[in-house]
């Protein structure tokens, strides 16, 4: 069970079902911007993929210069292109899945159902088909959980360590998951229950002497562990140094140590962070279904594997139960609209459990009929029932959520921001309320010519409480004034996360009359929509998809 895995038969159906996953994703896959399966940011992470740009905390550094990559293809618009990565990144994810399932298994059918389960699972399918990172985050969860899984007996250690050439390798991987993504943070406690693990394993039986040396090695080992992490991490940066030559899309300030520290920690975002009720987090503990992705009876085909893993393979149920909580635990506290993509590190972890579930029926001998012909048919009608089972999930997940992942193809996204380019005349500013719109607006600004020719200025309004916006803004538009809003903003920071949505609403408007008031004579005015404004000075008239803001 434990010796290292072939890589013939396994490696050519693990690249079958990449190719075949792929084929699925090409069929949904957004022509660019979409607000579709949690695509709000997707207008930003394509504008700042093209422009080599710096996308909000935490700046996804390694996403930005690998989408940068993916828009030298020659197919579709750029948008399409760096939404083929998110389509790559999953399907592959799901064939090196495949390859530590039959790893673990040893069943070619039980690896089968695990990769094209979690493939065709609706939260993962949905992600695989926009342009979001996490598709790319769960390509490095599968390639870390690949180099904890596939050798338990790595005796070629890089530094004299049983497990040393391994340690580094997980290093290497940690760092680049963490340079796409800071919930990689998630998989840390798996990390450190397998090294804990092989490292008592590795002193079983030595002398004291032999102890010792082990002790000196694994020292070394850490120090080269820590060398390939700082290697996959020191693609951040890429922000400080971006950020000196003033990016067009620029969603944080990088340029100092301290702003630099905050914006990989996602400081703006922290007070979010652990802060649901109890009663919230309860609810959002019962929304947690895995049945929703992968049916009632792959839910417990699951429960069943977990339960028969925790039995017989201790060595690979209590890494992936400490991933399995670490993600529970942290998505369903963090108070956020666009949380259902966090859940995607669990789901690979049941994937797994199914699959070892489907595993067990498959062997599983009945000991009561040993010495009888109903022994023979129960194991042959438990294999017919696996059989049936691996075939049916795909399809029905298939059938299920086909048409509901396809409405990221939608061009709702794209003609807003068109509509919006059109209407509006050269040198405007445009204020927006939402992300979604606003980063819409943004990406056909940096990938369309005409769009940028026009010099409209699209701002984000909810981001006029942080006085680093404010500080780009002046920078940008030096015609513009700015001080009154600057002055707001610094009298509000700090002090966001703690009030409720009346004082919410009337400090943002606070700060969108103070932007108008001052350049009102200076510019012509628009707003994306009514929301979270009230003026008795001035009103809105509708022109087109945006509302131009005059005079009472």
């Amino acid at each position: 069970m434990n010796s290292p895995a072939r890589w013939g038969r396994p490696g050519h159906l693990a690249l079958l079902v990449t190719v075949v996953v792929f084929a699925v994703y090409l069929g949904t896959l957004a022509d660019g911007v979409t607000w579709a399966n949690y695509g709000g940011d997707s207008g930003e992470l394509i504008a700042v993929s093209y422009s080599l740009g710096i996308a909000h905390p935490t700046g996804y550094p390694l996403y930005t210069l690998l989408g940068r990559v993916f828009t030298f293809i020659p197919l579709g618009s750029v948008g399409f292109r760096v939404t083929l990565m998110s389509a790559l990144a999953a399907a592959s994810a799901c064939g090196i899945l495949l390859l530590v399932l039959h790893h673990m298994t040893r069943s070619y059918l039980a690896s089968l159902l695990g990769a094209m389960a979690l493939g065709l699972s609706k939260t993962l399918w949905g992600q695989a088909s926009i342009a979001e990172v996490y598709a790319l985050h769960l390509f490095f969860m599968v390639l870390l959980l690949a180099a904890l899984f596939l050798e338990n007996k790595d005796k070629s250690g890089y530094t004299g360590v049983p497990f040393g050439r391994r340690l580094c390798l997980i290093a290497l991987l940690l760092g680049f998951g963490f340079a796409n993504h800071m919930m990689t943070v998630l998989i840390v406690p798996a990390v450190a229950v397998w090294f804990g693990s092989r490292f008592l394993e590795s002193g079983n039986g030595k002398s004291e002497r032999m102890e010792a040396l082990q002790t000196r090695l694994l020292v070394r080992t850490l120090l080269m562990a820590v060398f390939f992490f700082s290697l996959g991490i020191m693609l951040y940066l890429y922000l400080p140094l971006r950020s000196s030559i003033r990016p067009a899309v620029e969603l944080g300030p990088v340029r100092t140590l301290a702003n630099l520290w905050g914006h990989v920690t996602g400081k703006q975002f922290q007070g979010w962070m652990f802060s649901r009720s109890t009663p919230e987090v309860t609810y959002y503990l019962r929304e947690y279904r895995v049945i929703d992705q992968f049916s009632l009876l792959g839910g417990l085909l699951g429960t069943i594997g977990a339960w028969e893993m925790a039995k017989c393979s201790p060595f690979y149920f209590f890494p992936l139960l400490c991933f399995f909580l670490a993600d529970l635990v942290y998505a369903v506290n963090y108070n956020i609209p666009d949380i259902a993509p966090y859940f995607i590190p669990s789901y690979l972890v049941f994937a797994i459990w199914m699959a070892w579930g489907l595993r067990l029926l498959l062997t599983y001998r009945w000991p009561d009929w040993e010495s009888s012909r109903w022994r023979k048919t129960g194991s042959a009608l438990s294999a017919v029932v696996a059989v049936l089972f691996s075939v049916w999930l795909p399809y029905y997940s298939y059938c299920r959520f086909v048409t509901l992942v396809r409405e990221a193809r939608q061009p709702a996204a794209r003609m807003y921001a068109r509509k919006v380019f059109d209407r509006v005349p050269e040198r405007s500013v445009v204020l927006s309320i939402g992300t979604g719109e606003t980063f819409s607006l943004w990406h056909r600004q940096a990938c369309v010519p005409w769009a940028a020719e026009k010099e409209i200025k699209v701002v984000l309004r909810t981001y006029l409480a942080f006085p680093w916006y404010i500080d780009k803004l002046s920078e940008e538009n030096p015609d513009l004034d700015f001080s009154p809003v600057h002055t707001l903003a610094h009298s509000y920071l700090g002090h966001w996360n703690d009030i409720d949505f009346l004082e919410y609403r009337r400090r943002l408007n606070d700060l969108t009359l103070a932007l108008i008031r001052t350049n009102f004579s200076r510019c012509t005015l628009y707003l994306t929509n009514k929301k979270l404004f009230d003026s008795e000075e001035y009103f809105l008239a509708q022109a087109g998809p945006v509302f131009r803001v005059l005079k009472k």
